[in-house]
């Protein structure tokens, strides 16, 4: 019995390897960097527009490991959000679709007034002063929309039209109150439809620039000249006034690939942080590449699609390109990211650049003793301490943070031996994932040989028992 329980209880030692230790809050000593949180004399409550960096440097794929503390190391108490999250949904409006003859667009772009001129039931686009009218009777060059009652902020156009497929159609839509003075709004967008079936890439948005209010103006819709495009109808999308602007995003440079092949990019990610785009920026003008995105969430795992999309650099001239937006994609965190190109497209001239595209994070904290405050990233052992902002502010109301005074981030103070190092693999796995199940296994495999040794023993001393005796 004694050595059963010796046996018991080194097996669970060797269990309790794999065990974690509920440690301690940590130090700001002992997280992987820190930063140093300039803020003015005003508050109590402060915010703090976070940066990559502080992204960069998370061990945990929801931020847990924030922690924030004031000169003599105590913990104050922050709450994390995405400025701008429960803004309204964009609205929608079908606007009034023109056609623009090719000699109307031209005498346009010499400096005439177009002219909406109405004649037996029918709309034609004409430049004023000119004299006739009805149906277009040459080629459409351009589309005139009408948006003067559209009363928001206005942030792209739905495009419902017939063009070239495999064919990328830049469009480009300028504003006017006049119909005489334009300005840009969108610059050679490109629309498209690549592929068939499951594999087929669509764009019909035309996102503008930066929102614009149209209230009174009309937009005016043009294309490359070389191109067939036909709108049938056009929807505004916009936003109402009053919505603040949210921040820009946050984007985590991946760094050089791991492994570049013909038609396959590969990159280690060094941040566990979830993420739902990768923005993915071609190294050569006039690149047109239909893509997947593979991804593995642990090391030895094999690699699944999480996305497709169409990567693009179209340059018009040296100083005016298009690229193509973030690619969506299955949001979860990852070891590992892919890029695969389809097969009928060209590969790479140059490797592409590659980013994880994170939306706006800031904090609110309240102050508590003295300055400077310090706010410290990246640790493997923590709980997440943010709290609600309706329990950091008490009678919070909606959009109050946006009355705390602002503070900013220093530069990084980096622990480089805090630095999580590369995985050691071996035949493709993680060393420590192997060893842990190699302990797992060796227990196992004890505990049955020694459950099968007190078997034998158990049947060899019924059998004595059965035995006759002389």
């Amino acid at each position: 019995m004694n050595a059963t329980c010796h046996c018991l209880a080194w097996l669970g030692a060797l269990l309790l390897v794999s065990a974690p230790v509920d440690a301690a809050d940590p130090k700001p000593g002992e997280f992987v960097a820190r930063f140093e949180i300039v803020a003015p004399a005003n508050g109590p409550y402060f915010r703090v527009p976070l940066t990559a960096d502080v992204l960069r440097y998370t061990r945990s794929a929801d931020l847990a490991d924030l922690r924030l503390f004031n000169a003599v190391g105590e913990r104050l108490p922050f709450a994390l959000y995405v400025p701008g999250a429960d803004k309204p949904e964009e609205s929608a409006a079908a606007l009034p679709v023109y056609p623009i003859e090719t000699e109307v667009l031209k005498a346009a772009v010499a400096g005439g007034r177009l002219e909406l001129r109405q004649q037996g039931g029918s709309t034609t686009v004409v430049i004023e002063g000119a004299r006739g009218g009805g149906a277009p009777t040459t080629q459409v060059a351009a589309y005139l929309l009408d948006a003067r009652e559209v009363k928001a902020r206005a942030v792209a156009l739905e495009l419902d039209a017939e063009f070239d497929r495999a064919k990328l159609v830049p469009v480009s839509v300028q504003a006017s109150r006049d119909l005489k003075n334009w300005r840009a709004v969108a610059a050679g967008e490109p629309v498209f439809r690549l592929g068939q079936g499951a594999a087929q890439n669509v764009r019909t948005v035309v996102r503008f620039a930066r929102p614009v209010v149209l209230d009174g103006e009309y937009l005016r819709l043009t294309w490359k000249e070389s191109s067939r495009f036909v709108l049938r109808a056009a929807t505004l999308k916009s936003e109402p006034i009053d919505s603040p602007a949210p921040p820009p995003a946050l984007d985590i440079e991946l760094g050089a690939p791991v492994d570049v092949k013909a038609r396959e990019i590969e990159w280690a990610l060094q941040t566990p942080l979830r993420f739902a785009q990768l923005l993915v920026r071609a190294a050569e003008p006039n690149t047109l590449s239909p893509v997947t995105v593979m991804a593995r969430p642990r090391l030895g795992e094999p690699w699944r699609a999480i996305g497709r999309g169409v990567v693009y650099r179209i340059r018009r001239d040296r100083e005016d390109e298009s690229f193509s937006p973030p690619l969506d994609v299955v949001a979860g965190s990852y070891v590992g990211i892919k890029l695969v190109l389809d097969d009928a497209t060209p590969p790479f001239v140059a490797t592409p650049t590659a980013a994880l595209r994170l939306p706006p994070r800031e904090m609110a904290f309240l102050a508590r003793g003295a300055g400077p405050f310090v706010l410290a990233v990246g640790h493997e052992d923590t709980s997440r301490a943010a709290l609600p902002l309706a329990s950091l502010v008490p009678g919070y109301q909606r959009d109050d943070e946006r009355r705390f005074a602002v503070a900013a981030l220093g530069a990084a103070q980096v622990d480089a031996q805090r630095l999580p190092r590369p995985p050691s693999l071996l035949f493709g796995l993680d060393v420590r994932t192997v060893m842990l199940w190699a302990v797992l296994i060796g227990a196992v495999l004890l505990l049955s040989a020694f459950a099968f040794s007190l078997l034998r023993r158990a049947n060899r001393a019924q059998s004595d028992e059965t035995k006759p005796r002389d």
